[in-house]
């Protein structure tokens, strides 16, 4: 905030900042379940090329074997999964494996191979021995501290899983493997500068400068971005920007599909979820409501109604919608992450609303902003009404993070802080206090 020369002015701004102090130290007092309590049921956290891979249903641990699930591993890895008579076939270029839940033959190519753990059903879904499935489809795979990398052969056609990530559509800020992009917003000239940021130094570089800039995405070679009502793609080769769609906003691509909400403006209080294939092709009607938010994990669409508060899941093309037990603030790996009504406390439980377990509990008059969960880590932000000169502020406070394997948790910006990014290794927010936007490694 510019603050005016003046006296009254000078002190509010330092009352302002001994709250903001205290907001950084009080904000640090939590309330965790006591070690009596299950909190680390089998949360584990899965990258594909270095790329986050959201899930609707948890990988676990059975046997020695770390097990993963099998749709959503193969398809990220650019495989194809189909039933056929009882059994599980997965083809990838010259390659087909069947799997029948129960056996621990498999065939591969009409070979019969020994599994080390036969595949199993749970949740809905069928699990296999990851590094199997993962070696079997040419790729390398590791597992330490609950997270799970998997490192596909080189020259791998891989699918498009954009927008995955817990902050969910609409981001402005977006990965691939040397870069950071961030849409900056320069409050005099009133426009914003999409940067590119190199993961290893952070130098930075202008890519494009826009008037608007709703949502930020890469993939397939091209940044995309909302600009007003208008998808536009800057091609990071010949730097070159065209109109891809208009009417969208809340855009999204997830699994080859662009997803986006159709509207004359951002504000319309109906909104319509379309999608249609990357490649081009009729939009499909996918929900329709008041304002609709939504995000992926695995072959499931999550979506929440603003005004009634109310989360569904459904099928990714929109069919066959549940209303969630709990109205949900984030979902991961099978688990629904959720405040009570005075948001001072956070848990989580599954989609039947059963298995509900409380993470933390903040003190002090503060409250649960934003919630973002990857694998075991959940991350928040935390907000508190002031009195100022006799008048009620409402301020932003720090971010922080609780790893639910060791209950332990840290903070993780200072000051003031607004919305948040949490990246493969780096953690994005912007600080009230600094106007800035900040980018620091949390792991």
């Amino acid at each position: 905030m510019k603050w005016k020369n003046s006296v009254a002015c000078a002190l509010l701004a330092c009352v302002l900042l001994l709250v903001c102090s205290s907001v950084a130290l009080a904000a640090t007092v939590q309330v965790l379940p006591g070690d009596d309590e299950e909190i680390l049921l089998d949360d584990k956290a899965i990258y594909v090329n270095g790329q986050y891979l959201p899930l609707n249903v948890s990988p676990y641990e059975s046997g020695g074997s770390v097990l993963v699930p099998l749709r959503a591993v193969s398809m990220a890895l650019g495989a194809q999964v189909q039933w056929q008579n009882g059994q599980v076939e997965i083809t990838l270029d010259e390659k087909t494996l069947l799997l029948r839940p129960g056996s621990a033959q498999a065939q591969v190519n009409g070979q019969a191979v020994q599994l080390p753990q036969s595949p199993q059903l749970r949740g809905g879904a069928v699990f296999v021995p990851l590094r199997f499935i993962g070696e079997q489809l040419g790729a390398k795979v590791s597992y330490a501290d609950h997270i799970i990398d998997i490192e596909p052969a080189a020259d791998a056609e891989l699918p498009v899983w954009a927008g995955g990530l817990p902050n969910g559509p609409e981001a402005n800020c977006a990965e691939d493997a040397d870069n950071i992009y961030l849409a900056v917003f320069d409050k005099q000239a009133q426009l914003y500068r999409i940067k590119a940021f190199a993961k290893e130094t952070l130098a930075e570089t202008v890519l494009q400068e826009t008037k608007y800039c709703d949502g930020l995405q890469v993939w397939g070679g091209g940044l995309y971005f909302s600009d007003n009502g208008k998808l536009m793609r800057f091609d990071l080769q010949s730097k070159a920007c065209e109109q891809v769609q208009d009417r969208v906003w809340r855009f999204s691509v997830y699994d080859g599909w662009l997803y986006w909400c159709n509207s004359a403006d951002r504000y319309g209080g109906e909104l319509v979820l379309q999608r249609r294939p990357l490649a081009g092709g009729e939009a499909q009607q996918v929900a329709s409501g008041p304002m609709p938010l939504y995000w992926f994990a695995g072959d499931k669409l999550y979506y929440n109604h603003y005004y009634d508060v109310k989360t569904f899941c459904a099928d990714l093309d929109g069919q066959n919608a549940v209303k969630l037990a709990q109205p949900v603030s984030a979902y991961d790996n099978g688990w629904a992450y959720f405040t009570d009504d005075d948001k001072t406390s956070l848990y989580r439980c599954r989609e039947d609303g059963s298995g509900k377990q409380l993470l933390l509990t903040l003190q002090d008059g503060y409250t649960i902003q934003q919630v973002k969960a990857i694998g075991s880590k959940v991350f928040y932000s935390t907000h508190t009404n002031v009195n100022v000169n006799g008048r009620s502020d409402s301020l932003s406070g720090p971010l922080f993070y609780v790893d639910l394997a060791s209950k332990n948790w840290k903070q993780l910006s200072e000051g003031r802080c607004g919305d948040f990014y949490v990246l493969r290794h780096h953690f994005v927010y912007f600080n009230y206090d600094d106007e800035q936007w900040h980018i620091t490694k949390w792991e």
